[in-house]
């Protein structure tokens, strides 16, 4: 048996690799290991009998009828998470509420899996995923996974597969960016589409589906097919359909044709980040201001300059707007489904013949898997069922209208000192991450809500707060990590050598 300490202490970084094969340590000495950041004191435990090492003679073997002496095994957790389809959930932000109270966070690899180590030898942690928002329905699991659902308690020692609940986000332009009878999205609609495309990527690659609605002045009939052309041209913006644009120069059924109006709308948008071409009034005329921003525009295409909106120079302005950035779902994504629902499915219930700015809106559904269930073509008169199933799988539609906000998060130990290298992630309905530098890290175009912000550092316990962000302005919150206590190890394999080998 080991003898206490009565000599300084040695410090020694180590892998766990290094632990698990054994390691030495001085006659005399208490050990002070560091095992991947952190630091476990070797307290008086149990140690092989072996004589201290002499240079000029081998070391004696174990005997082959006794079990090698194995090091203490901390608890660990490992878990895999999976959607309802069955689809690995990589770069997931998980935090696990230990049975003493304290954090820890982590994200999931590309295959889902999420391994937590250094833990008490036993006990139940509570699951919180955070960007998930699990269903008030407790629906069963696949068979051989557990159905995710806040706090979920999972057991120390445990290899749980977490299956995800099916997941719809809905997000909700309304008719101020479309002019009376017109599809055309106007610039001020920029923003939420951004808004909206940070949302898909962060969500993954789900469907799309875009519904039209109108309010209820004028015919029913000609209100759903406007209402379908309105989500028709913006299912085609987000996937830059050129060619689908293009077609509003000619009538359509229920919308008016574009013109010289939609080529100024675009001239006065263009290009991002400079001047632009057109500076005057959106009048629809063709008068030299808007002669001289058409031939701007196609000497800087190399187009031939005909001071006109001819078929080359409105594809290249279709295509141009399409492309400004942020605005576009993912290349190759694919085209998404439409629906039109006229005066039905009101936001704000309303009689007949009432104007309703609530009302003229275009909603957007992203589905985890496919769109469940499918529209009907065209929706019934007296509206479809289908649309309440996808309010209610989605919930509150997210307002894409409102200016986004930021947060700057500052992260620091106990002592108030900023810490770096921090991962910390931003929960909300615009997920983000960042690495804190000199203790700082922020988010940018987020939409207004609720966020929660999970810090995390090896060493430390994680921490997480709270925190509303307002359209166009500024949030900010301190994360405060504390640093986790020295790991003790009351047995360890260690070989004494002499004291000066």
């Amino acid at each position: 048996m080991a003898k206490p300490s009565t000599s300084e202490d040695e410090t020694r970084a180590v892998s766990k690799a290094e632990i698990e094969a054994g390691v030495t340590a001085k006659a005399g000495h208490r050990v002070v290991f560091v095992v991947d950041g952190l630091k476990g004191t070797v307290l008086p435990g149990k140690v092989d009998d072996a004589p201290p090492d002499d240079p000029a003679q081998p070391t004696t073997p174990a005997r082959p009828d006794q079990p090698e002496p194995q090091p203490a095994t901390p608890g660990e957790i490992e878990l895999h998470v999976f959607s309802v389809s069955g689809a690995p959930q990589a770069s997931l932000e998980l935090e696990l509420k230990l049975p003493d109270g304290s954090k820890r966070a982590g994200r999931t690899g590309a295959d889902g899996h999420f391994a937590l180590d250094e833990l008490p030898p036993s006990g139940q942690c509570a699951l919180d995923i955070p960007d998930v928002k699990a269903p008030a329905t407790d629906t069963p699991a696949s068979a051989g996974r557990v159905r995710y659902k806040s706090g979920l308690p999972i057991a120390i020692g445990s290899k749980p597969v977490v299956e995800l609940p099916p997941r719809v986000h809905r997000g909700r332009l309304s008719g101020i960016h479309f002019e009376t009878n017109k599809t055309f999205l106007l610039p001020s609609a920029m923003a939420g589409i951004r808004q909206l495309a940070s949302i898909y990527k962060s969500f993954g690659t789900p469907s799309v589906l875009v519904t039209g609605h109108t309010d209820t002045v004028g015919d029913a009939e000609y209100n759903r097919g406007l209402s379908v052309e309105r989500a028709e041209s913006i299912a085609a913006f987000l996937v830059d359909d050129v060619e689908r644009w293009r077609e509003n120069y000619q009538a359509h059924p229920h919308s008016a044709a574009w013109g010289v109006r939609e080529d100024q709308l675009m001239l006065s948008t263009l290009p991002q980040g400079g001047a632009p071409f057109y500076t005057g009034r959106i009048d629809g005329q063709a008068g030299p201001l808007t002669k001289g921003a058409y031939q701007s525009f196609q000497s800087s295409k190399g187009l031939p300059q005909s001071g006109r909106g001819d078929d080359a120079t409105r594809r290249a302005l279709i295509a141009d707007y399409m492309a400004i950035p942020g605005t576009s779902l993912p290349k190759g994504s694919p085209k998404p489904l439409t629906h039109g629902c006229g005066l039905t499915h009101l936001a704000e219930p309303t009689g007949p013949g009432v104007d309703n700015l609530a009302n003229r809106r275009v909603e957007i559904f992203l589905f985890e898997g496919a769109v469940i269930p499918p529209p009907q073509t065209p929706c019934p008169s007296g509206g479809c069922p289908e649309f309440a199933q996808w309010q209610k799988q989605a919930g509150d539609p997210i307002d894409l209208d409102k200016p986004p906000g930021s947060i700057a998060v500052s992260v620091v130990d106990g002592a108030g000192k900023p810490l770096d290298g921090a991962n910390v992630h931003a929960s909300g309905i615009t997920p983000a991450d960042g690495t804190s530098s000199g203790g700082k890290v922020s988010f940018d175009a987020l939409v207004p809500g609720t966020y929660k912000l999970i810090a995390d550092l090896t060493g430390f316990e994680a921490a997480d707060a709270q925190v509303d962000v307002a359209s166009g302005a500024q949030a900010t919150v301190t994360l405060q990590l504390k640093e986790l206590p020295p790991m003790e190890i009351a047995s360890f394999s260690v070989r004494t050598v002499a004291a000066g080998g």
